[in-house]
């Protein structure tokens, strides 16, 4: 996991100052017990670098991490711009304005959806999503934008693939130091 990651990113800093702390105060003073101890610490910088590249310190992924994950995230917020910008030229259309609970977009299951009052559910085409607690409004996923939604659940699945692709290829690099970590 990413936060397992940062971890060890932040172990390998750990040693690094605790072998340059050391170092300074053996200028000074004679301490060969704890010169001894911090000698075989090895320092993992290009691990730590690889894992910072990729890993924020609130343990997300960078978009830096990839090229693809990059494109992909890109290809999102283009995707969820149109998408809003559909629903947006629904609701603000006095027809449909007077079907709405709230002239709102809101998000249901990873989809864009708008809340649609209870008897206007023949009016409206597309798929009715989720319920309120009352059952006085429908949240319906818009014909128009279904399309529009399939292609942002499959990039935020390529999204997902590639995230687990880089986890693993750091993991695979962790794996190769564990010994001397």
């Amino acid at each position: 996991q990413p936060a397992d990651l940062m971890d060890v990113a932040q172990l390998i800093a750990g040693i690094r100052k605790l072998k340059r702390y050391v170092a300074s105060v053996a200028e000074e003073e004679q301490i060969p017990l704890l010169e001894d101890l911090c000698e075989p610490l090895a320092d993992c910088k290009p691990l730590e670098t690889e894992i910072r590249r990729c890993i924020d310190e609130q343990g997300d992924v960078l978009d830096a991490a990839s090229a693809e994950l990059a494109s992909v995230r890109r290809d999102i917020r283009i995707g969820e711009g149109r998408a809003r910008e559909k629903l947006e030229s629904m609701i603000r259309t006095a027809s449909v304005q007077k079907m709405l609970q709230e002239t709102l977009i809101t998000i249901r299951g990873d989809r864009y959806v708008i809340p649609v009052k209870q008897e206007y559910r023949s009016h409206f085409g597309g798929i009715v999503h989720d319920q309120s607690g009352s059952g006085a409004t429908l949240f319906i996923e818009p014909e128009a934008v279904v399309q529009l939604n399939n292609k942002l659940r499959e990039l935020k699945l390529r999204e997902q693939k590639e995230i687990e692709r880089i986890l693993r290829h750091l993991s695979a690099l962790t794996g190769e130091t564990a010994g001397l970590l």
